[in-house]
């Protein structure tokens, strides 16, 4: 039963991808068409903008020149009189020559004309197009729908009479519905892959086109055009072997400074640690330091209580305070 399902599945995708590779060939046909019809339309806008500018311009100069002329009556009537005199000899060449002048721009005008009737002729024929592609494209559109309609439905019906051939039950709604909501996703991903695909061979189309161009270019290209070419690509690497220079000389710089800076480092460490080191010692000189002006303090205040108490002895004691008392004292205490 799989088995079955599966290749009426794959038979059907092939199927569709058939008619998807028709409608992909007819909808690239038309894209073509409606992009040279767009193009067509461009080029009218910027000739009919261009001819407005052209008729505004000869208005102007119109206005201009009689604004010149209408200078040329108030000037002197002696120096009007000369040149007048002076320039009748060429009044009949200006003259003519405004007669050609004047044909010519009735010849641009009907060709103007002209140009205007076929691009509206074309317009409307380019219009008919379109409208007979999107009319084609719809009524492919509807049958598609319908045809994939038709195909879902007799899938459905297949799923739903069918049975597992070990227990015998049918596959339950639910998991044909997961299955559908699932396939439905991955039509949707290949619609867009589709249409990726017709844009991308489009500008592959327009790129191509781009570079016949260049290539006919390059083949109208003189000798004296390669000469410069070549003079141009010689200058150009003898700058890039100016540039690998510099590039090298900063290359050696630039290893030169980080041995500096290496070194630097390691001198930087070892600064670092004697500077620790120092700084260890001279917090055991400040205890030392500590200690002993505590200990000079009190030697100081023993040295004041000893210094009053030999104050007191003097003052009490008169004898001692006087050397020959002393000693005549010390002398009889002898004798005694």
């Amino acid at each position: 039963m799989h088995s079955i399902g599966k290749a009426g599945g794959h038979h059907s995708s092939g199927g569709e991808d058939d008619e998807g590779d028709l409608d992909d060939d007819d909808d690239g046909d038309g894209i073509d068409e409606i992009t040279n019809l767009n193009q067509q339309q461009e080029l009218r806008r910027e000739l009919i903008v261009t001819i407005e500018e052209a008729l505004r311009e000869q208005e102007a100069l119109k206005r201009h020149n009689e604004e010149l002329q209408r200078q040329i009556m108030l000037m002197d009537p002696a120096i009007y009189e000369a040149q007048s005199h002076q320039a009748s000899g060429d009044a009949h060449a200006k003259a003519d020559a405004q007669q050609m002048n004047e044909h010519k721009y009735l010849n641009t005008l009907a060709n103007v004309h002209q140009v205007r009737f076929n691009l509206k002729e074309t317009q409307d024929r380019y219009n008919k197009m379109a409208t007979e592609l999107q009319a084609k494209l719809n009524e492919k559109q509807a049958k598609c729908e319908e045809i994939q309609a038709q195909f879902k439905e007799l899938k459905r019906s297949v799923a739903q009479n069918a049975v597992y051939s070990r227990t015998g039950k049918k596959i339950p709604a639910e998991f044909i519905k997961q299955k559908e909501q699932a396939e439905f996703q991955k039509d949707e991903e290949v619609n867009q892959f589709r249409l990726q695909n017709i844009a991308l061979r489009n500008r592959l189309a327009n790129k191509e086109k781009i570079l016949k161009k260049k290539e006919q270019l390059a083949d109208g290209l003189h000798l004296i055009d390669f000469e410069q070419l070549k003079i141009e690509n010689q200058t150009l690497n003898e700058k890039i072997e100016e540039r690998n220079e510099e590039l090298h000389k900063l290359r050696k710089k630039i290893t030169t400074t980080v041995v500096i800076l290496s070194h630097t480092r390691e001198k930087l460490q070892y600064v670092g640690a004697q500077n620790t080191h120092r700084n260890l010692e001279l917090v055991e000189l400040n205890d030392k330091l500590n200690d002993d002006k505590i200990s000079l303090s009190k030697m100081k205040k023993e040295r004041e209580v000893l210094q009053k108490e030999n104050q007191k002895l003097r003052q009490q004691t008169g004898i001692v305070n006087k050397k020959s008392l002393k000693t005549d004292y010390d002398r009889r205490s002898e004798e005694i």
